[in-house]
């Protein structure tokens, strides 16, 4: 079972049932590392699995993420997915061009130094582009609030009931 955006606590609660998911799918990127989470996934063999890796686009022009891809002559996105595999992540980088899809898959050629993994390490600075699990209130934003609304207006089935009686 996989799940996503789980916090060690909601981890726990989870493991009290019996059941440990294989993979839990979490924000992570160099801005937002999350050290402790994965550290607890580590520990009781949970698979990281990085949604917006490259922290929507706003890593890339970092001049550090920019140097380290110079060296190995690849794009910015390429040294980021590349941090996230040598960390041991399994990465989702969302993209709709063709190129930038094959550039995505395109970072086996190259490894990171050590010294290039801890200049990437240290631009953590907590910045959480997403919703915060901990305080999440069912809508990641008025967009999406907007979407339930209007699911929920067509009858959709959510798997728990019908989706307005959620909403009214």
């Amino acid at each position: 079972m996989g799940v996503s955006n789980f916090q060690p606590a909601h981890l726990a609660l989870l493991a009290a049932t019996g059941v440990t998911p294989v993979i839990n799918q979490v924000e992570l990127h160099p801005a937002f590392q999350q050290r402790d989470l994965r550290a607890w996934h580590a520990e009781h063999g949970i698979v990281t699995q990085a949604w917006s890796p490259l922290g929507q686009g706003t890593i890339l022009a970092d001049p550090v993420v920019a140097a380290v891809a110079q060296a190995h002559e690849v794009s910015p996105a390429q040294a980021v997915l590349r941090w996230h595999l040598q960390h041991g992540s399994v990465v989702v980088p969302k993209s709709v061009t063709p190129a930038r899809i094959a550039a995505n898959l395109d970072v086996f050629g190259f490894e990171l130094t050590p010294a290039q993994m801890a200049q990437i390490d240290g631009l953590d600075t907590d910045g959480r582009i997403g919703p915060d699990p901990d305080v999440f209130n069912g809508c990641a934003s008025p967009g999406a609030w907007r979407r339930v609304r209007r699911r929920a207006r067509g009858g959709v089935r959510n798997g728990v009931g019908q989706m307005r009686d959620l909403v009214q």
